[in-house]
């Protein structure tokens, strides 16, 4: 941990451990019937590059080639200098729905998997201050904190913490 001017709790710090090449550069065989969703992926780094950020989810089966797309799309010139977070879902956060995003938020957040919920929460409002109480619960409950959530109807929740995690995946974009 690093302490950081303007954070009240420390902040985790990252150290380059190596470099990859791409996934072409490794012997890899031609990516073969993926064109419309590499073309979609493009598009949306295209998109992302020009300011409109974007969250992609891919999903599916072990095997099919999710992080083969993720390799690909990366290794496209466009991709270069471009600032990507890859999140995985490991078989133990299978049956939650953010899971896979759960890591992603408590690294972004410099929240570590033993830390209280008062503290949790307070890097949460730190980081995005403008974010509504019961956006916050349920951001926090996606990262397995046990609170009482607020009588939403479920679309209603969704739609509310979506838009929470969109929030913060981009305020934490912009300050980095």
């Amino acid at each position: 941990p690093v302490a950081a001017k303007g954070k009240s709790a420390p902040l985790v710090a990252w150290r380059l451990l190596r470099l990859e090449t791409a996934a072409t550069d490794r012997g890899r065989a031609p990516l073969v019937g993926r064109g419309q969703e590499m073309g979609l992926l493009l598009d949306a780094l295209d998109e992302a590059l020009a300011g409109k950020g974007h969250v992609v989810s891919i999903v599916g089966e072990a095997g099919l080639g999710k992080a083969r797309l993720v390799d690909e799309l990366l290794a496209d010139p466009r991709a270069l200098g471009a600032r990507v977070a890859r999140a995985r879902c490991s078989p133990y956060d299978a049956h939650r729905a953010y899971g896979a995003i759960s890591d992603l938020l408590r690294r972004a957040l410099a929240i570590g998997t033993n830390a209280p919920t008062e503290i949790a929460h307070r890097m949460l409002t730190e980081t995005v201050p403008s974010m509504e109480p019961e956006a916050a619960k349920l951001v926090l409950a996606a990262l397995g904190y046990s609170l009482t959530l607020p009588p939403l109807s479920g679309e209603t929740r969704r739609k509310l913490l979506d838009r929470a995690i969109r929030d913060l995946i981009l305020r934490v974009a912009r300050t980095q």
